[in-house]
């Protein structure tokens, strides 16, 4: 196993062998919360610790994670990608672009194995766009994460029932499982 992650660390130039250890060495798996520090919502702070389903107290931990952000920037339709590598227990990220950024969220199809934990104003502003600018996969993650944070105490169950509110429309099969 260590010679197949360091040859796809060669091939990749990405720190394929510490993120291996990390998620095969460490319990659990991360929350990662996203703060707007900029009032144009393009300046993030990512932190990560443990997610505790229980919502016992969060053990510091981190992990190497490959993060996917998506967001739209005011006056354009087109959603955009920023790709990044939290290799610590917080980054600050800028994202590209000029303008506001109308929304973010910080799990792109899903494909990432963390939870996602947006502050007030970034969830506010999904719960606005989820309908029409989140694929169904990220509805689903979003309403995914949001409910776990709720059993965990994490999240008041108000702020989920507010998501469910914006996302009463939704006619696609996979949200409106979730």
């Amino acid at each position: 196993a260590a010679d197949l992650w360091r040859e796809l660390e060669k091939a990749s130039g990405q720190p394929v062998v510490k993120m291996a250890d990390d998620w095969l060495t460490k319990p659990g798996y991360p929350v990662v919360t996203v703060t707007a520090l900029s009032k144009d919502n393009r300046k993030l702070k990512l932190t990560q610790n443990r997610f505790s389903a229980s919502g016992a107290e969060k053990a510091p931990s981190a992990w190497t994670i490959p993060l996917v952000i998506n967001y739209r920037l005011a006056g354009s339709r087109k959603v955009r990608t920023f790709r990044t590598i939290m290799k610590d227990g917080q980054l600050t990220v800028t994202l590209p672009g000029s303008g506001r950024a109308l929304w973010v969220y910080a799990n792109d199809d899903e494909t990432g194995f963390y939870r996602v934990r947006p502050d007030g104003r970034l969830l506010a502003a999904a719960r606005r766009w989820a309908a029409s600018d989140l694929d169904p996969l990220e509805r689903m993650g979003l309403l995914n994460h949001l409910w776990a944070q709720v059993k965990s105490n994490d999240l008041p169950i108000a702020e989920f029932l507010e998501t469910l509110r914006a996302l009463k429309r939704d006619g696609s099969r996979v949200a409106l499982e979730e």
